[in-house]
């Protein structure tokens, strides 16, 4: 026999063993199903094909095409704000699952409620002022005399524009000189004239940034202290927007711009399927391919795990101790994720069955063991019968006809591979106690 076919046949016996025992072992095979089931949902093999994400929808959309890609449906959630976003995120019924948060805008209690799954782009502080005002603004004293717009009450610009103001003992508390509005009034408001300044913290790529930055009545404060806050808050850096790097034939901007910034951080609600964890955290790498997010970042800068205000997942720390997973790379998310943490319960199995076999634990030939075990028992009680009680013809006759059924049987019965001298030694055996009735038998009819 070939090797290939002889470890086969192996299989085969040990499979057949192994449904016998099922069959007969009805309510531990019952118990052993369940206990599969039941891995099997804590492993979570199907991540849900919706995902709601809470603020930012240029990046939301940013990310559409790529989730749709992987066949998953993303929808966005508008908002004031960051404080509002992560707000729904820490509440368990408000139906988002994931949220982009302005480092720095929560509190801890807020903050403990959520996972990070670290921060994908540099936001910064975007400071226009109204050009009519005939002077340039050097610093945050002389911008605190102008009537400024700082977004929402539950928005992140707010309490940036806070700290910011309080380097300078300067309180937002009842200053008639901080306009509270909505982001999209307090554009107006400025486009109009009604507001002297606005304070808007958000990454670049969003369009009304877009739309400052080339309106010719508008200002862009420079940080000139921008190393100092740097310095002074954790969570703040310093970038640079060069000198016409917005457009170069229009020379906008007309010199290099020193800017604050703090990071955008893509948080999740912690019992979000990991999964679905791996796939933003892919998306936000592909995202980070466009030349837009790269304006103030390096190229593969993000994501990155860099604001610690919000614990990282375990997930976005597996992604950044040991990167993608392989079998996202080859195969569809739905089986990949599955397979993935299905690699844990193999490998467990695994060491179970090798330090069985190492015990030389065979199923097959223990079943086939048992199974001629009633038949053992059966020549064991002839052939006491045979030395103590001293049977007649009649009884001795009974005993052939058994034997010849304990023959048949084992006849027909299949002989696991490996277990040929067994099955021989057993025959044998039938043979040697049928001889000795025949025997007795021609003795008692003499």
């Amino acid at each position: 026999m070939k090797t290939h076919r002889y470890f086969l046949e192996i299989i085969s016996d040990e499979l057949e063993a192994l449904k016998e025992l099922a069959r007969e072992q009805k309510f531990i095979a019952f118990l052993f199903l369940v206990a599969i089931l039941l891995i099997g949902f804590q492993l979570k093999p199907a991540p849900p094909k919706k995902l709601n994400i809470a603020g930012y929808s240029a990046l939301v959309e940013s990310i559409h095409a790529f989730f749709e890609g992987a066949g998953f449906e993303v929808n966005s959630i508008p908002t004031q704000g960051s404080i509002q976003n992560a707000e729904l995120l820490a509440t368990q019924n408000s139906g988002v699952d994931v949220a982009f948060i302005q480092g720095g805008s929560i509190n801890p209690e807020m903050a403990s409620k959520i996972e990070s799954l670290g921060s994908i782009a540099y936001e910064p502080v975007w400071i226009f002022y109204q050009k009519s005002i005939g002077k340039k603004i050097k610093s945050l004293k002389e911008l605190a005399k102008l009537r400024i717009g700082i977004g929402p009450q539950k928005g992140g610009t707010r309490p940036m524009a806070e700290t910011l103001f309080a380097l300078d003992d300067i309180s937002l508390d009842n200053n008639p000189h901080f306009v509270i509005d909505s982001y999209e009034n307090n554009q107006r408001d400025f486009e109009s004239g009604k507001l002297d300044a606005i304070i808007v913290v958000t990454p670049i790529v969003d369009p009304s940034i877009q739309q400052l930055l080339r309106n010719t009545n508008a200002v862009l404060f420079n940080f000139d202290l921008a190393a100092a806050y740097s310095k002074k808050i954790s969570y703040i850096e310093q970038v640079l927007m060069p000198k016409g790097s917005i457009d170069i034939n229009k020379v906008i901007p007309p010199e290099d711009i020193n800017l604050i910034a703090t990071t955008t951080n893509l948080a999740v609600n912690k019992n979000l399927n990991e999964d679905l964890q791996f796939l933003l955290l892919l998306a936000i790498k592909n995202l980070n391919r466009n030349p837009d997010m790269l304006f103030f970042s390096k190229r593969d800068e993000f994501p990155a795990y860099m604001d610690p205000t919000i614990k990282a997942s375990h997930v976005a720390l597996k992604f950044y101790d040991y990167g993608i997973p392989e079998t996202m790379r080859y195969l569809p998310l739905s089986i990949a994720g599955f397979a993935n943490r299905f690699w844990v319960l193999i490998i467990s199995l695994a060491t179970v069955f090798y330090a069985l076999a190492k015990l030389n634990v065979h199923l097959r030939v223990i079943r086939y063991h048992i199974s001629h075990r009633h038949g053992y028992e059966e020549l064991l009680r002839i052939e006491k019968a045979l030395s103590l009680d001293h049977p007649n013809k009649k009884i001795l006759e009974s005993f052939l006809v058994k034997i010849n059924e304990i023959n048949q049987h084992a006849i027909l019965s299949k002989v696991p591979i490996g277990c040929e001298t067994d099955y021989f030694q057993f025959l044998h055996a039938v043979e040697m106690l049928r001889g000795k009735i025949s025997r007795l038998s021609e003795s008692a009819a003499h």
